[in-house]
């Protein structure tokens, strides 16, 4: 398992609530399958008066497990998280440009069956993280792989890397993408309610998709019994649980 200390070159916030941190390589080798994650430790900087943080406060480190939010074979990574009071959090979302970042990994065994015959993604909200990385190297790979991404989100302004997914639907004949929120608004012309049996039915292959479920456990839970209801067999579901960590 690599150990690495990695500078920050650039962080931005996808969403309102979603923050991304990208890592430079520097030419360290870091080799990773689509879809593992690692575990990325973060010195937690101490509040000083007023409320900001001391660049000098130095705290304790702390680390998390991160899935990792990009394709392999790149000059940096990519980790992404939604912002809480966490004191982790808040030290995650207070990072820089130059600040070091140690990396641990990779680990984890939800990762991109290159055989499949076909692959549908059922992902809520942060947990498009593994699969966005999944999706990126079967369009970077130009993979013969029918996939479908059912991506579902609280309202159109909390769907994470929305114009890149529609970028990448562009690029790939053989991904399609499809969101659906639970709160549309006077814009919004897709999907509004929630990933459930229709809607696999109507944009999946029943019969030889391989599921990968990504995201919160009750949403994992709802929809693997949902894959079981509609005859899936359980070699063909891969989940990934994104429990509420601080």
């Amino acid at each position: 398992m690599a150990q690495l200390v990695l500078k920050v070159v650039n962080t931005w916030m996808e969403t309102p609530t979603i923050q991304v941190i990208s890592l430079n390589l520097a030419g360290e080798k870091f080799t990773f399958k689509p879809g593992q994650y690692a575990l990325v430790e973060l010195k937690i900087k101490q509040v000083v008066a007023g409320g900001s943080v001391g660049a000098d406060a130095g705290g304790p480190w702390d680390d998390h497990a991160f899935s990792i939010a990009c394709a392999p074979n790149t000059e940096y990574l990519e980790f992404a998280t939604r912002k809480s009071d966490s004191d982790y959090k808040k030290a995650f979302v207070a990072l820089v440009k130059g600040d070091e970042v140690k990396v641990s990994g990779p680990l984890g065994n939800f990762t991109l069956d290159p055989i499949a015959k076909s692959v549908c993604f059922l992902s809520g909200g942060i947990g498009i993280t593994p699969i966005r990385s999944m999706v990126q190297f079967a369009t970077q790979q130009k993979l013969n792989m029918p996939i479908t991404l059912l991506f579902g989100n609280r309202n159109p302004s909390e769907i994470p890397f929305k114009a890149e997914l529609d970028g990448l639907q562009k690029q790939n004949p053989n991904l399609k993408v499809v969101h659906v929120v639970s709160e549309g608004d006077a814009k919004w012309t897709g999907a509004v309610g929630r990933i459930d049996a229709e809607l696999i039915k109507n944009h999946s292959r029943i019969d030889t998709d391989t599921y990968y479920i990504c995201g919160p456990p009750g949403m994992v839970d709802s929809l693997t019994n949902t894959l079981k209801t509609l005859n899936v067999a359980e070699e063909r579901i891969k989940i990934e649980y994104f429990t509420g960590y601080k």
